[in-house]
């Protein structure tokens, strides 16, 4: 049974035991839960949707992954591609998703940083997240070049709005594994406008 649907590429994965978590992605963040028991015939266990999707998975507890890449708003008025569907990506999206039932995981928790522009190394490389687990919690941090601020002074903000650089720093998170929560902590900011 093929993974995804027409268009969409394959964007993260993530290997655990006898299980693979992978992701799709064109307009929303299908995140797929894989059996692999059988490796002659893996079976798809369940899936989630969401919107954005994940350039990396990190895990957090043998339950919780951390999803890192983009918020996204779906477009499908300009005719994306052959497909005639796409979506404008946004700010980072840190994403936190319970496989606890792996037929039906869910997004825990989300954080959204900045707006559309903003980026991060962790897109590119899992060199960009350090992590490190201390009791019931999961401290994380990844640099981020913030864009926040608007480029336009009038008129209706679309999905498609480019917005200004604000500043770049490391941003810290603590994950409460318990509660599956994401809290954001004081960014360390190296560089403003």
């Amino acid at each position: 049974e093929p993974i995804g649907l027409p268009g969409e590429q394959l964007y993260a994965s993530r290997f655990m035991g006898n299980r693979a978590y992978i992701i799709t992605f064109r307009v929303t963040d299908p995140l797929y839960v894989l059996d692999l028991s059988d490796p002659l015939d893996p079976e798809i266990l369940g899936e989630l949707k969401i919107d954005g999707y994940s350039e990396y998975l990190h895990p957090i507890s043998e339950n919780l992954l951390l999803g890192v890449g983009k918020d996204a708003v779906p477009d499908e008025s300009n005719g994306f591609a052959d497909f005639g569907r796409g979506a404008w990506y946004q700010g980072v999206k840190l994403s936190l998703i319970d496989v606890t039932d792996p037929t039906n995981p869910r997004e825990a928790d989300k954080v959204i940083l900045g707006k559309r522009g903003t980026d991060s190394t962790a897109l590119y490389t899992h060199h960009g997240l350090t992590g490190l687990k201390v009791n019931d919690s999961y401290r994380i941090a990844i640099p981020v070049r913030l864009h926040a601020e608007t480029t336009q002074s009038t008129g209706s903000i679309r999905p498609s709005t480019f917005y200004q650089y604000s500043n770049t720093g490391l941003h810290r998170f603590e994950i409460d594994i318990n509660n599956q929560t994401i809290g954001q902590l004081p960014a360390l900011i190296v560089n403003n406008q």
